[in-house]
């Protein structure tokens, strides 16, 4: 099965390290002629969470040249949302009728681009919960153990195609679950990214500071919004089971900076406008306002402004 890995950021890279000695044909695909090099030259130092480090051999190529080695029988999407646009025109060259194309982007305005391109081959939405810190060109460390599930889309899929068992089997137990109701697990990811992510980029703090009480009101009001906006687009959300799973998250990485933090402290554009500017266009089209998540992303865009 020939792979291609797409996006040379922190979970491109987890994966690359992963998958590179299970598969002969896999291909790490890059924005950057310098990255592609730096792989190519050193290979992947990948660090796990014990702290032992293990350095794995990668095929890296820029973008622009992927399709010397296309059409792929899979391809793992792991580029951010607002690079997807550029990164669409050259997936839709690089498959055939039977690839299956897993898409890993958090938040929410990127499935208008798989319903197009599932006319072309099989499409899917990734949830994960991994965690991972790119520290340099080929070098990543995995910061969190998580699973990633997955599930078609546009439509429903009772059961992992072959291709996908193949890819579920090789990487091992715990990796990878399918998920026929992945929809549902994207809002409820999207719902706690739209609380955590911001608050934390805006105030700078690490996830756990948000447990203290005198952010409880703000991070109500957005959940507030978010859970009316799912239920207008047919996704029922508990508010008390997220309000839970938000705290939950908190706990758990209670240490971690949230990626927008992150994003913001490299100086990079962050994902607002597909965490809480996706609820406000759904709002905006449903008609209802949503006075909160406006606040935050008029909060972070000033932001970028200030730090980019």
């Amino acid at each position: 099965m020939r792979i291609a890995v797409w996006g040379g950021g922190s979970l491109g890279l987890l994966w690359s390290a992963r998958l590179a000695s299970k598969f002969d044909h896999l291909l790490l695909v890059t924005h950057s002629e310098r990255q592609a090099d730096a792989i190519n030259r050193a290979g992947i130092d990948l660090t796990n969470q014990a702290g032992e480090q293990k350095n794995l051999k990668v095929r890296a190529k820029q973008a622009d040249l992927v399709m010397e080695d296309a059409p792929f029988d899979m391809i793992l999407v792991m580029v951010k949302q607002y690079h997807l646009p550029v990164v669409f025109a050259l997936l839709q060259k690089a498959v055939h009728p039977g690839t299956q194309v897993l898409f890993f982007q958090n938040g929410w305005g990127h499935q208008t681009l798989l319903q197009e391109l599932s006319s072309s081959c099989r499409t899917y939405l990734v949830v994960t919960t991994e965690g991972a810190l790119k520290c340099g060109d080929q070098q990543v460390i995995h910061t969190g153990k998580g699973i990633s599930r997955v599930g078609a889309f546009p439509g429903k899929q009772a059961e992992p195609s072959p291709a996908l068992q193949e890819l579920f089997v090789k990487t091992g137990p715990g990796l990878f679950q399918y998920d026929e109701n992945v929809l549902q697990r994207v809002w409820e990811k999207l719902t706690i990214n739209c609380v955590i992510n911001p608050m934390t980029a805006w105030y700078e703090i690490r996830n756990g500071e948000l447990l203290n009480p005198e952010y409880e009101e703000e991070k109500k009001a957005i959940l507030a919004e978010v859970i009316h906006v799912a239920s207008l687009e047919g996704i029922q959300l508990s508010e008390q089971h997220m309000w839970k799973q938000i705290q939950q998250v908190c706990l758990q990485t209670a240490m971690n900076l949230s990626s927008m933090l992150q994003d913001l402290n490299n100086k990079r554009v962050t994902e607002i406008d597909f965490m809480n500017g996706a609820i406000v266009r759904l709002g905006k089209k449903h008609r209802v306002e949503t006075p909160a998540n406006w606040l935050w992303v008029s909060r972070i865009q000033e932001k970028e402004k200030f730090m980019l």
